[in-house]
């Protein structure tokens, strides 16, 4: 009799076990913009054939509790769930900064369904996306004092570290305004630098300026690449050149 009492115990327990593991507390937003590294569930997809709806209904979704996801490189399709509470009174958006990846869809969920909000990738041409920022923007439309939950489908082919913020439309400005700031430097210092060499190059001929001023064109357009500004000023009509140019700018700058 002990023995079965101990044992219904232990399913009680297992049960607010599955439980605790499997409802994250929603993402409480009060002010400017908040870093998600927790109250997030992943759901790992290697063979990319969930939909939205059988993603939803998985048991096989885990916590995520801190830090930044980072889930390498791999051909898998990743689904992040989570809910966000507007506390600010003002418009909140999702900003997901990697723009190296390929398929970014939101979904809002209501009444255990999946409605598609927003998608969009490194695969789809530039000049589709409603915000024309180098990372993926979407707004989240929660009203006031109210809770909603969002899944998110998430496909790379490069690294896949993902730095997954929510905050308010001044916020979210702000932050996109320093890194262009921060972008606009370093691309200048790498102007300056080439057309300085390339100066040299053509007063001295000197072949070795020649290596020069080319690594640093393929520097610049590797840094470029990887940060999405040759997606939004370079490439905006060609997702194709764009994921090519990630290899190619790399590997001449390599070899020059």
């Amino acid at each position: 009799m002990k023995i079965r009492t101990a044992k219904r115990y232990l399913l009680v327990f297992f049960a607010l076990f599955l439980l605790t593991n499997t409802f994250a507390d929603p993402i409480n937003i009060t002010a400017g913009r908040t870093l998600v590294d927790k109250n997030i569930q992943i759901l790992l997809d290697p063979a990319g054939k969930h939909t939205a709806s059988s993603a939803l209904a998985s048991s096989q979704f885990y916590a995520h509790t801190s830090g930044i996801p980072n889930f390498g490189t791999s051909d898998a399709t990743y689904w992040l769930k989570f809910s966000v509470r507007n506390s600010t009174g003002e418009q909140l958006f999702l900003q997901i900064e990697n723009p190296l990846v390929d398929t970014c869809n939101l979904y809002l969920v209501r009444n255990n369904r999946a409605q598609l909000l927003a998608s969009g990738g490194a695969a789809d041409v530039f000049y589709k996306r409603k915000y024309k920022y180098p990372d993926f923007v979407f707004s989240l439309g929660i009203p006031k004092d109210s809770t909603y939950t969002y899944l998110v489908k998430i496909k790379s082919s490069e690294q896949l570290l993902l730095p997954v913020f929510i905050g308010t439309s001044q916020a979210t400005i702000e932050a996109q305004t320093t890194k262009d700031v921060i972008a606009g430097i370093h691309i200048g210092v790498l102007a300056v630098m080439f057309f300085y060499n390339l100066f040299i190059f053509l007063s001295t001929r000197d072949r070795s300026y020649l290596f020069y001023v080319l690594y640093i064109f393929f520097i610049g357009l590797t840094q470029i690449t990887l940060s999405g500004y040759s997606y939004k000023y370079l490439f905006p009509h060609s997702p194709e050149l764009f994921n090519q140019a990630i290899v190619v700018a790399a590997a001449l700058a390599g070899i020059s």
